[in-house]
């Protein structure tokens, strides 16, 4: 089952996410800053993020709710196994969403790029990327509470 397509970049009023058989199509959104990642695990919930910390629900195909994301850096990607588990990256952070809110999972302050997110789908294991400058890519897992 596909459960998420990357869409959003540089465009905060159009794309389109798949998940499972059925596809979203955003026309308008909320916010106004660019999104650049988005992530829907079933056909009735989708979380999209972008510049400056936004972050946006969507619930069965509706137009999206800002959430507060408790960061104004750029976020590049998003992974949601459930409505009640995602990760978020972007440029010096890391963050988790439990259902209720977003909390920070990791913070820097040197310009570290988080990239690249997944959730086992058993929801034990949550990993994330970063790039570390001369040292490539690595991989952090975090296992749940």
């Amino acid at each position: 089952m596909l459960n998420r397509m990357w869409v959003l970049v540089g465009c905060s009023f159009l794309g389109l996410a798949w998940a499972g058989t059925s596809i979203w199509v955003l026309n308008q959104t909320p916010v106004s800053d660019t999104l650049n990642g988005i992530s829907a695990p079933n056909s009735n919930f989708a979380i999209a993020v972008g510049e400056n910390g936004a972050i946006v629900h969507f619930i069965d195909g509706d137009s999206g709710t800002v959430m507060p994301s408790g960061t104004t850096e750029e976020l590049f990607d998003v992974y949601a196994s459930s409505p009640n588990l995602a990760v978020a990256t972007g440029e010096d952070v890391v963050l988790l969403w439990d259902g209720v809110s977003w909390t920070t999972l990791r913070a820097e302050s040197d310009g570290t790029i988080f990239t690249g997110t997944w959730i086992s789908p058993e929801e034990d294991i949550i990993l994330y990327g970063f790039i570390a400058s001369g040292f490539g890519g690595f991989v952090c897992p975090k296992i749940p509470n």
